[in-house]
């Protein structure tokens, strides 16, 4: 069993962004839901859609609006991408759906992570101790198809190569999967499978 680190394609697509305004207007001033990574259940507050947009800095010209994208350990899915994949994530989290100018969708929020399941089987620091990265012990986290961990202060997204190849299947586009998953250095610079 393969594990993979779900990221947005930002060669070809746009990034969701929170309306911070609009989680504390929603939300409340307790639920920085645009700020706070960690894996905290939010359905029971969220009572309309949150509002978002799509955005890549100075970038943004000729990019695309994405059927799912990542961002600050969490996706968003289009409402045709959510339909076809929402079930085999239902067990690993929770769908909250979202508004934007070209029109809805929905923003998995992954609520289980490693460290539940004493799944985080090394972690790698220099000299420095920074984080250099991480491995998974692949058997205490196979019941999770999607998961985070404290490790990375809960901004990547891992999966199974059963959610990879999911997502590939449908043809779906603006994430990238790489089993280079804690290599934050490749990570940070697109270097990619």
């Amino acid at each position: 069993m393969a594990i993979y680190r779900i990221c947005t394609d930002d060669r070809y697509y746009l990034n969701f962004v929170l309306n911070g305004a609009d989680v504390e207007e929603k939300l409340g001033w307790d639920y920085p839901f645009h700020i706070d990574t960690s894996p905290k259940p939010y359905a029971h507050l969220w009572h309309e859609p949150l509002k978002i947009t799509f955005y890549y800095g100075n970038f943004t010209k000729g990019k695309a609006i994405p059927d799912i994208a990542e961002n600050g350990g969490r996706l968003y899915f289009s409402e045709e991408a959510y339909d076809a994949l929402h079930k085999p994530l239902e067990t690993s989290g929770e769908f909250l759906p979202v508004i934007h100018e070209g029109g809805a969708g929905y923003i998995f929020n992954p609520l289980k992570i490693a460290e539940d399941v004493d799944g985080v089987a090394e972690i790698f620091y220099d000299v420095h101790d920074n984080l250099e990265g991480f491995q998974f012990d692949e058997e205490r986290v196979k019941d999770f198809p999607v998961f985070k961990t404290e490790a990375d202060t809960y901004l990547g997204i891992f999966c199974h190569e059963a959610i990879k190849h999911g997502v590939e299947n449908t043809g779906f586009k603006g994430v990238r999967f790489t089993v280079h998953y804690s290599d934050l250095f490749r990570i940070s610079r697109g270097l990619f499978d």
